[in-house]
């Protein structure tokens, strides 16, 4: 693990020896450069600049939430960093999973939805839930680079009230972590790392991720729906049964006349 010390730090001490002296020089040349290593602690890349962007598009109760991720300078050479985005949605959102597999097949973004989401329930009895987005640009992420990823979400139905309204449903800020070289079982701090698949192909095993700080552009992103008038469903119900009942007639008339005729 890499930390940093605070600049302008004085620290008192007194030379014995030439090897301390030495040990002391070494210390030094490693403060100045504000990294250290920690033995036992997994190794995770480092960056200097992260910043998100976030947007809602499309109206009404489905919609499309975009993330840009910039990614700034980073410490780290060689292997390319993988990134994830832990989403958390509140009762009156969600996203289907099913939607989600088929939009991976044909390029887009891959998730893991660790809970049943039934899509048909109303928000009064729903849970909110969290999921991971993987954010793995082929070729790799260069300094400055920017990641775009847009997935498919959802307004769930509201209560009917008396006079109706509209709902404003509120979306945190995501998660984001970077994939450690390490185990789970490395991290001392666990507040500061997420246990989470390697990747969508399975559940097993568990990667290593380190949360990290970034910046944002954006307020928590809010979205506005209506809400259906209570004083209207007696109405709206007994519109509703009355066109069940007449199809229903309508389907056994012609069943019972089509039968006639081929007798």
């Amino acid at each position: 693990m890499f930390c940093m010390l605070p600049v302008g730090t004085v620290y008192s001490f007194t030379l014995s020896s030439l090897s301390e002296m030495k040990q002391l020089l070494i210390s030094f040349i490693i403060h100045a450069s504000m990294i250290t290593y920690i033995p036992g602690e997994p190794s995770c890349p480092i960056f200097e600049d992260l910043r998100i962007h976030r947007e809602i598009s499309q109206k009404g109760f489905h919609r499309d939430l975009t993330t840009v991720l910039r990614v700034g300078h980073s410490q780290q050479r060689g292997t390319p960093p993988e990134f994830l985005l832990k989403e958390t949605f509140p009762v009156d959102l969600y996203v289907d999973q099913y939607q989600l597999v088929d939009a991976e097949a044909f390029g887009g973004p891959q998730t893991i939805v660790p809970d049943d989401v039934d899509v048909e329930r109303p928000a009064s009895l729903s849970q909110g839930f969290s999921f991971f987005t993987y954010v793995s640009p082929q070729g790799g992420v260069q300094d400055q680079d920017t990641i775009s990823i847009t997935l498919p979400i959802h307004l769930r139905y509201q209560r009917p009230e008396k006079d109706g309204g509209r709902h404003t449903s509120a979306l945190s800020h995501p998660v984001l972590a970077v994939k450690c070289a390490g185990s789970p079982s490395e991290a001392t701090d666990t507040d500061q790392y997420l246990s989470v698949p390697c990747d969508t192909s399975r559940m097993e095993p568990l990667c290593l991720w380190k949360v990290l700080t970034y910046q944002i552009s954006t307020s928590p992103l809010e979205m506005s729906v209506s809400i259906g008038r209570g004083s209207d469903l007696i109405v709206v119900a007994g519109v509703t049964l009355s066109i069940v009942v007449c199809c229903t007639v309508m389907l056994l008339y012609g069943m019972f006349t089509n039968h006639e005729r081929q007798h």
